[in-house]
């Protein structure tokens, strides 16, 4: 009877050591820009690569990466096992973009691990990993540092094919990492934790809003979505815009960029144009658009026409 009691104590203690591993909650990250050599422009860099902090939630088959500026949500992807979808959302745009986790990458990492090589990292011991460029295993591509101490269940990840997450988890025994250092031609791009808080985590905290659209992106079409060639009628429609606003565009430029979702059944909805300081132009671009007849043919995803996001540059010629 002690024996018995013994064993299930011990398998008891076991569950729970393995269980209590597996971290569940909300790491935030410093995000830091540093040119490579003097000559390269920071502060153009910063404009056009806005965000400084992220947000990232993880548990067991899911995660949640929200990216700000300052205070300020731009766009946030989430992922869930049940399905293998990453979604990509934004506060400004109610659309969201649909993505294939399974996608298979055409070059997979080749990851260095340097058990030797520690950091602290609030208070965790983490170890270096370098991902070796696929074409030349003497250049580094990204630097991370993980940590044992924090690890998720790296078999409900077992699909993510995507950045081949799945095969890095697995390899790395479900260990998080607390810094990333990524090399790009002229700078270097910093993720560095500065906050973690370990919560329980539900499902329901890794949906996209509801209420958006659902869009495949383009890369992902079997069919591309295109725009069908002007009619005499768009061109003589285009031209009459042009003769009665030739002081607007002397004003404020000659381009506009539309950006809309060209949906399944042929329909527009969520039609609008991002250049910045031009909201005259802007508004003529959406007029045109809606009033010259524009047509388009549907993108396609396995067979079936599906809603596709769109961007469409508009040049307004004198």
């Amino acid at each position: 009877m002690f024996k018995n009691y013994f064993f299930l104590i011990s398998i008891l203690l076991t569950t729970f050591s393995l269980s209590a591993q597996n971290f569940s909650g909300e790491i935030v990250y410093k995000i830091e820009y540093v040119a490579k050599n003097e000559s390269f422009n920071l502060d153009s860099l910063k404009q056009a690569r806005s965000i400084n902090k992220s947000i990232y939630l993880i548990t067991d088959g899911y995660y949640r990466s929200i990216n700000y500026e300052d205070q300020k949500e731009i766009y946030d992807y989430t992922y869930n096992f049940k399905d293998n979808k990453r979604y990509r959302s934004s506060p400004s745009y109610p659309v969201t973009s649909v993505y294939d986790a399974g996608e298979v990458e055409e070059n997979e990492k080749q990851l260095k691990i340097v058990k030797d090589s520690t950091l602290q990292i609030l208070g965790y011991p983490c170890y270096l990993v370098r991902e070796l460029d696929p074409e030349d295993d003497e250049k580094v591509n990204h630097l991370s540092f993980y940590t044992d101490s924090l690890k998720v269940n790296y078999t409900k990840f077992s699909k993510h094919e995507t950045a081949n997450w799945n095969k890095t988890l697995a390899q790395l025994d479900g260990a998080l990492p607390l810094k990333f250092v990524n090399e790009y031609e002229e700078y270097i791009k910093i993720n560095t934790a500065i906050k973690l808080t370990p919560k329980e985590l539900k499902p329901e905290d890794f949906n996209y809003p509801e209420e958006n659209t659902l869009v495949i992106p383009f890369h992902a079409l079997d069919e591309p979505a295109d725009r069908l060639p002007f009619t005499s009628g768009t061109i003589n429609c285009f031209k009459r815009y042009m003769r009665k606003n030739k002081k607007l565009v002397k004003k404020y430029g000659e381009k506009v960029y539309l950006r809309f979702v060209l949906m399944a059944d042929g329909s527009i909805k969520h039609l609008d144009a991002l250049g910045e300081d031009q909201e005259p132009l802007n508004d003529l671009g959406i007029e045109i658009f809606n009033e010259c007849g524009f047509k388009f043919t549907t993108g396609k995803k396995d067979g079936k026409p599906v809603n596709v996001l769109m961007g469409l540059p508009l040049r307004f010629k004198l």
